[in-house]
């Protein structure tokens, strides 16, 4: 069977907020779908929730097996995946009811279309502006988890590069812009982004990795000053959230 979209959901030891996302999943607007959960072997009680909710729907499925690290898990997911469009949602994040819908909505004629997140953290709307995946060459423009991509365009792409550890969603889209796909920005509301995987350690981590990117695609020869504005924002700015200062 061939579905509209395809929603893929990475997990590993994700019992305390796995069955929050997936619910996210069934409570959304759309028939047409698939939930594909790819788990790296989790040892605690995620395969056991999953396994709950595929006998009671018919949407869910499950890839069980070792993986090497979440984007050999997305790999596995797209590959799978019978759905024209791709969604990545995080283990720890919550699609909005109607999200996929309207993005779906204005899909005609582009390859990737994105929306508005919600920071968990903040409680804060981000809206991209107009125009924004033109800085896809400095940094990512907006989470993966507020858009939706083309299957095909994934597999033209040769998928994500797990050399990246932390940032081949970035990758990939910069890969996808440089390529010559069309984007489409709209105002709406996908998905509640958390940041519980987030640390100061990996902010920097996720700088480095975005400017070996940004290098190894012929965006840059040298360190961009873009990108460490923002990684000074954003590292003061999680800084003051974790420890309630603001």
């Amino acid at each position: 069977m061939k579905y509209k979209i395809s929603i893929i959901i990475a997990t590993y030891n994700a019992d305390k907020y796995i069955q929050r996302a997936i619910t996210s999943v069934l409570n959304q607007c759309l028939e047409n779908y698939e939930c594909i959960v790819v788990d790296g072997m989790s040892t605690d009680k995620t395969l056991s929730i999953i396994e709950s909710y595929i006998q009671e729907n018919s949407h869910i499925r499950l890839i069980s097996e070792k993986d090497n690290g979440i984007f050999d898990a997305y790999n596995k997911g797209w590959k799978a995946a019978k759905g024209e469009w791709i969604y990545y949602l995080g283990a720890d994040d919550v699609l909005l009811s109607n999200g996929l819908n309207e993005l779906l909505e204005e899909a005609n004629g582009y390859d990737i279309i994105y929306g508005n997140h919600i920071d968990q953290l903040e409680k804060k709307q981000y809206h991209p502006k107009s125009k924004s995946y033109r800085i896809v060459k400095h940094l990512m423009f907006c989470c993966h988890q507020a858009l939706i991509i083309k299957r095909d365009v994934i597999k033209s792409l040769g998928g994500f590069n797990i050399n990246y550890l932390l940032c081949a969603d970035f990758d990939l889209i910069q890969r996808a812009y440089l390529s010559g796909y069309k984007f489409k920005q709209i105002s709406c509301d996908v998905c509640v982004f958390s940041l519980a995987g987030v640390s100061n350690k990996s902010l920097y981590g996720t700088d480095k990795e975005v400017r070996r990117i940004s290098i190894n695609n012929g965006c840059y020869k040298y360190i961009s000053l873009v990108q460490m504005y923002y990684l000074i924002r954003k590292t003061v700015k999680y800084l003051l959230l974790k420890f309630h200062i603001i």
